[in-house]
C-alpha cells in the first residue's frame, strides 16, 4: 500500500510529513545540533541504551551479550540475516513499511521500517536542505534513481513522469548517449530545484551531458 500512496503526492505529503510528528522531527533535530559535544555524548548513549534494550527481546538477538556498549554486540552479516530478517524485527502499534535493500549482490534483504523512522528521515533530508535555503516539501525535484517507468527495450521518449506539479521522475536505465538529448531539454523545461538521484546515476548524467 506504501508503495502505492508515495506516487500520489497528497498522500506522500501526509506519509512523509505528517502533521505532528514531522514537526516534532524538525525540532528535534535542530535541538541536536545546538547541543555541546557533552550533551550529545549523553544523547547519543540515551538512544543506543534504547536501541538496545529493544534488542534483548527480540528472538535474532537470544544469548547474545546484554552488554550496554554498543561494541560488545555482533556485528551481523548480510548472509546471516537472510530468511531471518523477521527475528530482528519489533513490532509497533502503527503499520510497518516495507523495504528491500538495493539487491546489487543479487540477494535483496527484506526491511520492514517504523512509520516514525521514515518521517524522520524525511524531516532530516529537509533540514539539510533548509541549510541551503531549500524546503523540498514545496521545491521542483527531478528524481534519477532506480524507478521503473517503461520497460528497459522500450527506448522511445518520454523516459520521465510527472507526479504532480513539482515531482518529475526519470527512468535510470535509459540514460544513455543516445537519450541523453531527451533527459537534458526534459531537466532544462522542468527546471528542478533538487536533483535526486543515486551517485551512479548522477555521474552517468554528468559524464553524457559533458560529451
Amino acid at each position: 500500500m506504501f508503495e502505492r500512496l508515495k506516487h500520489i503526492p497528497f498522500a506522500n505529503s501526509m506519509l512523509r510529513r505528517p502533521p505532528g510528528f514531522y514537526g516534532a522531527a524538525r525540532r528535534h533535530i535542530a535541538d541536536a545540533e545546538a547541543m555541546d559535544s557533552t550533551a550529545r555524548v549523553n544523547f547519543q548513549n540515551k538512544q543506543i541504551a534504547r536501541v538496545l534494550q529493544r534488542a534483548r527481546t527480540l528472538k535474532g538477538y537470544a544469548g547474545q551479550a546484554q552488554s550496554q556498549n554498543l561494541a560488545d554486540w555482533p556485528l551481523l552479516t548480510k548472509a546471516q540475516m537472510l530468511g531471518q530478517e523477521n527475528d530482528f524485527s519489533t513490532s509497533a502499534l502503527l503499520p510497518a513499511i516495507p523495504a528491500l535493500t538495493g539487491g546489487t549482490t543479487g540477494q535483496p534483504m527484506k526491511l520492514m521500517r517504523s512509520w516514525k523512522s521514515a518521517v524522520f528521515e524525511q524531516a532530516t533530508i529537509d533540514y539539510i536542505c533548509s541549510k541551503f535555503a531549500i524546503e523540498p516539501s514545496s521545491a521542483r525535484i527531478a528524481v534519477l534513481r532506480g524507478d521503473s517507468i517503461k520497460f528497459a527495450s522500450d527506448m522511445t521518449a518520454p523516459f520521465w513522469i510527472d507526479e504532480g506539479p513539482q515531482r518529475r521522475i526519470f527512468s535510470a536505465h535509459h540514460l544513455n548517449a543516445e537519450t541523453i538529448c531527451h533527459f537534458k531539454a526534459a531537466l532544462r523545461s522542468f527546471q528542478p530545484d533538487i536533483l535526486f538521484c543515486y551517485p551512479s546515476s548522477l555521474k552517468n548524467l554528468l559524464s553524457l551531458i559533458g560529451e
